[in-house]
């Protein structure tokens, strides 16, 4: 065993304070150079990120956004905006475009290798065209302020543009796609990309190609605007390794015999290139160094210089990757400098906590031998009141010794204060008991062996006679007899909350009922374990409420709903009866209709028989009666159906123009016969609407047609389009009715679009209508969220306004084309060749009459069917031509007539026709499922029954 020899305190002291001081200061200076460098590591990194990231935002912006105009101008050419052929337009398009985008040159090559573009041309915007039959010529023409082309061109003879590498690409690609890296034709000191895409009209026939030329010095234009670090560089390469661009002043190609060739990363005789090659291929391998594209982001910062590689793609096809390269030297210069002014100060941190230390070991070490034989003497006498020697300068030396003689004065003293103490604990536990009888609450403690020790005065009050201290739970339960809520069930002894606190689970009760006395009682019960500080259970707290008020609220509460679900379903069943007695009335008004309308058009059109000018004019009041019921009809249902929030849109994009025009088709004939001028105001530029067509137009339709009818003979009506403002957060459109008519006066206007209610309601009035019309309009309105208008001057006409979200469409930039009609376009009823067989299956005798009369005047043979199961064997035996088939008939009803019809494979393609009195959406799509070819809703037109007829036959 070594023998540890004696030292002196004086040793002691210093010399751990010597090392200790050595082994700080060393440790801070490499802790410190090891921080710098990897603080400089980050802030590399860091920066090579930024940088990379900044790149990647210029090249999306730059790069992609030619994808986009590029996609722009093949839709127009493939819409027909802009014709193909019509080169003159497409110069003048291109013209533009270069004029408003940072692009080099734009282009379009058709399948016959004619060409058009525009582009800079010698710092100059020109076009360019190659047109047959001279295809190897290249005339480029100089333009003015207008894209107007200038006379003289300049001729470049065996060449095409469409011979370059974005036109074939393209094809090749047979998508979008981005050529090889190409030099111009007449520039061949520059090197450019081009983005094209193939066209391809409605037969998937191969059109041509549209490109965009873009110059890659762009892109080091940009790069060379960065600023990384003091010297870093950037280089962006493509997958084979040759340089794209950099921010250097490199360029990308060098000139051979006066042509531009590309030039490879590793090629560069650069220092701090090669610099750069020597330590990804030191990273990556001379295999992989050779293209640099890492399939992922590569760092590298344990070498000189610090690299970043990331790689850039886009859905074209684009593969390219960024080197962005620092030297070390930019930052680690400093790094070195600080490094030997640590080491130096280190040094002389040493020597002078050395010298430090000795004069410190010297001062302590005095007092303490002076305190050592003091302290004998002490010993030695067993004198408590010997005074120890004084020391000079260490004051806890000094008051060491009176330490001794006080230490017997301050046991007396705590003594006296643990007195004090059990006094204010003894008031305090006064106090607790106070507070816990105050609380609203039964509390209830056990100890650890379960006895009660303890009840405030509520747990008192509700227990009654039986709270008893220091006895056991399960005595209490025999007491109390505890049971489930609302049973003679008694509660399990080990589920009670006291038991599971005692076993330390928290628990909550609601459906505990304790007999006290003959009356039961509901309980909310709470049981808390309480633990020591070793973690063992020491008590066990019971907290516990009466609820009976709150059991009787909550029976109150489910009576009530159980009354409010009642109600709910009486107004369900209401709802539906309605829904049922308008169908069943809408039914049973639109079959005699059925009958009164289509006998009145046969009798005009003469199917029974020639008729005097009287007759005639008999037969239109008819006619235009039986009109008026049906839209009466009708807007009853939609009035209904929207009042029940049972009208689902069928949004799309709608072209306000044709909209316009067909609703105001419908009411010039009203217009004519009361010498009222029609004028209609649409802009050029307006946009589609996503709306239900059919409703907005029923909407105009109404306005249109209150607006003839109170327009005085030889008035005016105007219909206008307008946009009032696109600065809103949501713009809007104005469709505005206009008209000359009677005028509303102000008190009336509130009114006017309640349902039902007309302003001019007396038994005498000079104008016919419900008063439905304007009611259906507002709501209609409103489901688009839009809202209605209305400016009025008594005696001197009213305007409408109608204000719709706009807010799905761009605006369209093609003029309008009129879809309107003369009021006698409908077709003319051309009479069969042959006499094909009809069979009619319709159930009301009057409609049977009615279209075979003039199904057999048009030159129809007809066989007919009351119920679903003549109609099947009628339709078996005698192979009719087309069937005219009713929905609702007696025995198995239309649509099953028609299933059944359809699983017959000699029946699959019979062209099926619905006629119903059912006239919904729905009613319309269930019939077309079910397997009709076409479906009309009764009352029908005849005129509209013959050509559908005709299109299937």
């Amino acid at each position: 065993m070594v023998k540890i020899p004696k030292l002196s305190l004086r040793w002691i002291l210093s010399l751990p304070f010597v090392l200790q001081t050595l082994v700080t200061v060393g440790l801070v200076g490499y802790l410190s150079y090891r921080s710098g460098k990897a603080s400089v590591e980050n802030l590399t990194q860091n920066l090579m990120l930024e940088t990379g990231e900044h790149i990647h935002n210029y090249l999306n912006s730059y790069l992609q956004f030619a994808q986009k105009v590029n996609q722009a101008n093949r839709d127009l050419l493939q819409s027909k905006i802009i014709d193909e052929k019509d080169f003159e337009s497409l110069g003048r398009l291109f013209w533009q475009q270069i004029k408003n985008y940072d692009f080099t040159y734009i282009t379009f090559g058709n399948q016959k290798r004619e060409f058009i573009g525009s582009g800079y041309v010698a710092g100059a915007i020109d076009i360019g065209e190659v047109k047959f039959p001279n295809l190897n010529t290249l005339y480029s023409y100089s333009v003015n302020n207008q894209g107007d082309r200038l006379p003289s061109p300049r001729i470049l003879e065996n060449a095409n543009p469409n011979d370059e590498a974005w036109y074939g690409t393209a094809i090749k690609a047979g998508k979008p796609t981005w050529s090889p890296v190409y030099n111009w034709i007449g520039a061949t000191e520059e090197i450019s990309i081009s983005a094209s895409a193939p066209l391809y009209n409605s037969s998937k026939q191969f059109m041509g190609v549209v490109g965009i030329d873009l110059s890659l010095s762009h892109i080091s234009h940009f790069l060379r605007g960065l600023k990384v670090g003091k010297s870093g560089e950037v280089f962006i390469l493509d997958r084979a390794g040759f340089l794209v661009a950099s921010s250097t002043s490199h360029n990308p190609y060098q000139l051979i015999n006066g042509k531009a060739e590309r030039v490879r990363f590793q090629d560069i005789q650069n220092p701090f290139v090669k610099s750069i090659n020597q330590a990804i291929q030191k990273k990556l391998g001379n295999e992989n160094s050779a293209k640099i594209i890492p399939n992922q982001k590569v760092e590298i910062l344990d070498q000189d210089p610090f690299i970043l590689i990331q790689p850039y793609r886009d859905q074209y096809g684009l593969d390219w990757s960024m080197i962005i390269a620092i030297p070390q030297s930019d930052y680690m210069a400093e790094i070195q400098a600080n490094n030997y002014r640590t080491l130096f100060l280190c040094i002389l941190a040493l020597l002078v906590s050395s010298i430090i230390g000795i004069l410190i070991a010297n001062q302590i070490t005095q007092p303490i031998k002076r305190l050592s034989r003091a302290s004998q003497l002490l010993a030695e006498g067993d004198n408590w009141q010997l005074e120890l020697p004084k020391t000079e300068n260490i004051i806890e030396l000094n008051r060491l010794a009176q330490s001794f003689h006080q230490m017997a004065q301050e046991i007396q003293t705590s003594q006296t204060n643990l007195q004090l103490t059990l006094t204010k604990l003894e008031n305090s536990n006064q106090q607790l008991q106070q507070f816990l009888d105050a609380i609203p609450v039964g509390i209830i403690i056990h100890n650890s062996d379960g006895l009660t020790i303890y009840f405030n005065q509520v747990a008192k009050e509700v227990l009654g006679q039986g709270v008893r201290e220091g006895v056991t739970a399960a005595a209490m339960a025999v007491d109390f007899q505890p049971y489930r809520e609302n049973t003679d069930e008694v509660y399990p002894v080990d589920q009670l909350p006291v038991i599971r606190a005692l076993r330390g689970e928290a628990s909550h009760l609601d459906d505990l009922e304790l007999l006290i006395g003959n009356k039961r009682i509901p309980l909310e019960v709470f049981g808390t374990p309480v633990y020591d500080d070793s973690g063992a259970i020491t008590y066990a707290i019971i907290a516990f409420q009466d609820i009976s008020l709150t059991k009787h609220r909550e029976a109150e509460q489910k009576k009530v709903e159980v009354q409010l679900q009642q109600t709910n379903e009486e107004l369900i069943r209401a709802n539906r009866l309605k829904d049922e007695f308008l169908a069943t009335m809408s039914h049973e008004l639109r079959t005699p209709l059925t009958a009164v309308l289509g006998m009145t058009q046969g009798l005009q059109e003469q199917v029974f028989g020639e008729i005097n000018p009287k007759q005639r004019k008999a037969l239109q009041t008819i006619e235009s009666s039986g009109s008026h019921l049906l839209s009466l009809i009708n807007d009853i249902l939609d009035l209904a159906k929207i009042g029940s929030s049972q009208v689902e849109l069928d949004v799309a994009s709608v072209a306000v123009a044709p909209l316009c025009q067909s609703s105001l088709l419908l009411i010039r004939p009203q217009a004519f016969q009361k010498n009222i001028q029609v004028e209609t105001k649409l802009p050029t530029h307006l946009p589609h609407l996503l709306v239900d067509e059919r409703r907005i137009r029923q909407v105009l339709i109404n306005l249109l047609n209150n607006a003839v009818k109170f327009t005085p003979e030889g008035g005016y009506i105007s219909l206008e389009v307008s946009i009032p403002s696109l600065n809103t957060s949501l713009p809007f459109l104005r469709l505005a009715v206009k008209d000359t008519g009677i005028g509303i006066s102000p008190e009336n206007i509130d009114k006017l679009f309640q349902p039902f209610i007309q302003i001019d309601s007396a038994l005498n009035r000079k104008y016919e209508g419900t008063g439905l019309g304007l009611a259906l309009v507002k709501r209609i309105v409103e489901l688009h969220g839009g809202q209605v208008g209305l400016t009025s001057t008594l005696g001197k006409g009213s305007c409408f306004t109608i204000d719709l979200p706009c807010t799905s469409v761009p605006i369209s930039t093609a003029p309008i084309e009129s879809s309107l009609t003369t009021l006698d376009s409908s077709p003319d009823v051309l009479m069969p060749l042959s006499s094909p067989l009809i069979l009619l299956v319709e159930d009301n005798k009057a409609n049977r009459l009615t279209f075979s009369a003039y199904l057999k005047a048009k030159g129809y043979r007809l066989i007919e069917a009351e119920d679903g199961e003549t109609a099947i064997a009628l339709a078996q035996s005698e192979q009719p031509d087309l069937i005219l088939m009713d929905i609702q008939i007696p025995g198995m009803d239309g649509l099953e007539v028609i299933k059944h019809l359809r699983h017959d494979p000699q029946f699959v393609d019979k062209p099926i026709i619905a006629l119903t009195a059912l006239a919904t959406d729905s009613d319309r799509d269930r019939c077309l499922a079910a397997g009709a070819n076409n479906y009309l809703s009764k009352p029908v037109k005849m005129r509209e029954l013959i050509v559908i007829i005709q299109q299937f036959l």
